[in-house]
């Protein structure tokens, strides 16, 4: 006659796991819930098997509920490696054809348990102990049943490499918690296993299979409910961190780098960096270097924004650095900072800011750009001059060579003036074939000397294109005035440039 005690314990347990099915069934929104339920109602049949296995008389009830018991003793395995793959998200991509590969073979074994009294593949003796409270069957297992028992093994040691895997990837303390708990809930499971089977069933009489698994489903449960927390979120939000093109680095208010990603990584050619490496420090260094005001803003408690740019293959890079500052309850505690490569777009920008600033043909500044630059350079210490030219009788040569030519002497005519020019002048189409050229002179007999000779280079020099070479010549008026508006100084020099033009061309005024 059974104890009490034995038939509290595995009614209370076979209970707890009805309740755990229950409260995973409603929250089987979660992930892993769903396959919780699954292992937990085949620990159900096993708990019931084995308890009314106890509970039985005579040795074909026995091997009835044994066999019973045996549904839940073959699909507990199976359903717990799906369960750890759909926790680890390892091979979760093959996930239903590994399904249907275990979950067939498992009943392939279950099927041939109960047909064994017609074929006898999977026991090769049975036979009754009585005991104290309950009389024990024991069955001597063949070299088939040792195998796919094998296999159970198996199952369970795949699942449990998955979780331990999982365990020493997790890269936060909660996940670390969250993957013990679950780990645990699977071990107690798969140790009972073990000596139960090695002792030939003798462990399962003296502890109830029913409490076990009970403690095992609440492990089990705990660790996937309790923290909230489901492996692929932090798994998905690590990946972000490394797959997002932007650079990421997260850092103490000291400047010391603690997090980084690949692109960050990329962005300062610091090949396999991470926290723990010297390339880190040298990130650490880069950033000081490159960002002078890199450590006044990282104690700011607001988001701040820097530029910096570097040179990689002869090509400058530019990027834009977000910092933003990383709080706890009361203090300030590092910043992330998010570096973007602007690149393509400063040279977009720069594009756009050149064209609107240039004439499109001769590449020399349009007029409105021109007069802005002039009148900002007004307002330094010195002389400055205007030199404006006119190429003469352009009219005759679009007339006499066509207007592609005409085009390329303006072309050809800027170049030819710019060379001459220091980094300092300026040059601008003022329209037509009309130009200008600011430059800083002493006085006015140096500017009227600086413009005979850009003159002269012009006179002398080919104008040679498709076989069409001609020369040309340019009237210069020069104005020179200290501090003067540039309205007052063109017309000093528009008024000389008439007065070359009268004297003949090809003069200096």
């Amino acid at each position: 006659m059974l104890d009490f005690s034995v038939i509290f314990i595995n009614t209370c347990s076979i209970l707890m796991i009805c309740a755990v099915i229950l409260f995973s069934w409603k929250r089987r929104d979660n992930t892993c819930t769903t396959q919780l339920i699954i292992i937990s109602i085949f620990m159900l049949i096993w708990s019931i098997g084995s308890f009314l296995e106890m509970t039985a008389y005579g040795i074909d009830q026995k091997i009835f509920w044994r066999n019973i018991e045996q549904i839940g003793v073959f699909g507990t395995p199976a359903a717990t490696l799906i369960f750890s793959i759909t926790y680890t998200v390892f091979l979760k991509i093959n996930i239903k054809k590994i399904s249907t590969l275990i979950y067939s073979f498992q009943a392939i074994a279950v099927l041939l348990i109960f047909t064994d009294k017609w074929h006898h593949l999977i026991r090769v003796n049975t036979f009754i102990v009585e005991g104290n409270q309950f009389d024990t069957l024991v069955v001597q297992t063949s070299t088939l049943a040792r195998i796919l028992i094998s296999m159970n093994f198996i199952y369970m040691a795949v699942a449990e490499v998955f979780l331990i895997a999982i365990l020493f990837s997790a890269v936060t303390s909660t996940m670390k918690k969250q993957a013990l708990c679950v780990l645990t809930g699977m071990s107690i499971s798969v140790v009972y296993a073990l000596l139960k089977t090695a002792s030939n069933e003798m462990f399962g009489i003296k502890i109830p299979i029913s409490g076990i698994f009970a403690l095992s489903d609440l492990f089990m449960l705990f660790g996937i409910l309790r923290f909230d927390l489901i492996i692929l979120t932090p798994l998905a939000r690590n990946e972000v961190f490394n797959i997002i093109g932007d650079g990421i680095i997260v850092t103490t208010v000291t400047g010391k780098i603690v997090d980084l990603n690949r692109a960050a990584v990329k962005i300062f050619d610091c090949s396999e960096a991470n926290i723990n490496t010297p390339a880190a420090k040298k990130i650490e260094r880069q950033m000081a270097d490159l960002l002078p005001e890199w450590n006044n803003v990282l104690n700011s408690k607001r988001k701040e924004v820097l530029n910096f740019s570097t040179v990689k293959n002869d090509s400058r890079n530019y990027y834009l650095v977000e910092q933003y500052p990383v709080h706890s309850k009361k203090d300030l505690i590092g910043s992330i900072s998010v570096i973007k490569d602007i690149t393509e777009q400063k040279k977009n920008t720069d594009y756009l800011k050149i064209k609107a600033e240039k004439d499109g043909l001769t590449g020399a500044y349009n007029r409105r750009t021109f007069i802005d630059k002039f009148e900002d350079a007004l307002g330094e210490n010195g002389h400055v001059s205007l030199l404006y030219m006119d190429i003469d009788y352009f009219k005759n040569i679009n007339d006499k060579y066509g207007h592609i030519f005409g085009d390329y002497v303006l072309i050809e005519f800027a170049k030819l003036i710019q060379s001459a020019l220091d980094n300092k002048a300026l040059l601008g189409r003022m329209g037509g074939e009309e130009f200008a050229v600011f430059q800083k002179f002493v006085n006015q007999e140096e500017a009227l000397s600086f413009a005979e000779y850009l003159r002269n280079t012009v006179y002398e020099h080919k104008f040679l294109n498709n076989g069409t070479s001609i020369h040309v010549t340019v009237s210069i008026g020069v104005a020179t005035g200290c501090l003067e508006s540039f309205d007052t100084l063109y017309s000093i020099a528009d008024e000389n440039l008439y007065k070359a033009k009268k004297e003949g061309r090809n003069r200096v005024f």
